[in-house]
């Protein structure tokens, strides 16, 4: 069943390639091949008698995982997730983002004559990943390097489980697929934002309804902290990305931009701490566990358009989508057709039916409470 499929891998990276340098080709076929080449079957790896214990108990759990994203998400279920890569590293692969100095205006990487458009580009070698990261600073752009824990091949391949998921507690690892899953549900190819805050929609509460089904509370307190946490760190990013976003359209020369620019990111930290309690200069608590992510260094590296930008990809619509589904009383079969049509419309158009319906209720009257 196999056979065709490392052809047809090299067939779509070619046509989704254009006219990149054939350097990119190279690292992105080798990558992909080294990474679904490496699989094995996950009925195969549970009889070997060396396997720790905690990564068994990770596989097994899997086929749960998938079939609850099949009966109860709707999420389309193929052959994913039924092999197994033990990876090198912590991460499969390594996204590069990229925004001009004076802009949030994201870098766009398109392939086959643009029909897709997105907003990072992916490198299976750290140093190849920064050695383009370099040359896009080299020419002004602010950048920025993530590591990607894992992808979806949209349907087209046999996606595997790897050794980094088999590292995270259980919920994450369910969290992780439900979002992987739901990008072989609908992906628009000029809009990342749309398809990355969508997937993470469904992730949330795929994981919520994941719980419940096992017996136990929605929200566990460790699961709450996390995402009390990541709340946090998301609503300072959106908020010094919006104040940024304001500068840079305004009338002030160049010069003064960037003076502010250094201003207000120098002062996120400080910001991030007191949202969260601490006191700047003091160590943070556990709670402050994301200050880190807000540090400027003296490199120029650290928090910038790009990296804030990475932040509103996957997040910034989140509560849009969410709002949808309940608009939808959870029904998921009918929130992807909703979703569906969404996508056909313009981009900018559907930017705005999603924001207008993350907003909240208004009033019904002087001093009447929203229902």
């Amino acid at each position: 069943m196999r056979a065709w499929r490392a052809p047809c891998l090299l067939l779509l990276l070619a046509l989704l390639g254009g006219c990149e340098t054939l350097g990119y080709y190279r690292q992105g076929i080798a990558g992909q091949l080294a990474f679904y080449g490496a699989r094995e079957p996950i009925a195969e790896v549970l009889q070997k008698p060396d396997l720790p214990a905690e990564t068994r108990r990770k596989l097994e759990l899997v086929p749960q995982i998938t079939a609850f994203a099949k009966e109860e998400l709707k999420l389309p279920l193929k052959g994913q997730y039924r092999d197994y890569v033990q990876l090198p590293s912590a991460v499969v692969l390594w996204s590069v983002f990229a925004a001009p100095s004076l802009s949030l205006e994201p870098y766009r990487w398109c392939y086959g004559f643009r029909l897709v458009c997105v907003e990072y580009r992916g490198y299976f070698r750290l140093e190849e990943a920064q050695a383009y990261a370099a040359k896009l600073a080299a020419k002004g752009y602010d950048v920025h390097i993530g590591g990607v824990s894992a992808f979806s091949s949209l349907g087209l391949f046999d996606d595997p489980v790897t050794s980094v998921l088999t590292g995270y507690p259980d919920d994450l690892l369910a969290s992780v697929l439900f979002h992987e899953l739901a990008h072989s549900v609908l992906y628009v190819g000029d809009d990342t934002a749309f398809n990355e805050s969508f997937a993470s929609a469904v992730a949330d509460e795929g994981l919520t309804r994941w719980r419940v089904a096992r017996g136990v509370p929605p929200h566990s307190t460790e699961l709450q902290d996390f995402r009390v946490r990541q709340q946090r760190v998301t609503e300072v990013a959106l908020a010094v990305r919006s104040e940024l976003a304001a500068l840079y359209a305004s009338s002030q020369p160049a010069e003064e931009k960037q003076r502010r620019k250094r201003e207000i990111l120098a002062g996120a930290q400080a910001r991030y701490l007191a949202r969260c309690g601490a006191v700047p200069g003091d160590v943070p608590p556990e709670a402050c566990s994301g200050a880190a992510w807000f540090a400027v260094h003296a490199d120029g590296s650290g928090l910038n358009n790009a990296r804030l930008n990475a932040v509103a990809t996957y997040e910034h619509l989140v509560p849009a989508f969410a709002a949808l589904l309940r608009a939808h009383d959870g029904d998921f079969a009918a929130f992807y057709d909703t979703v569906e049509a969404l996508g056909d419309l313009p981009r900018a158009q559907r930017e705005r039916v999603l924001r207008a319906m993350a907003l909240p209720a208004a009033p019904a009257g002087p001093g009447v409470p929203p229902p």
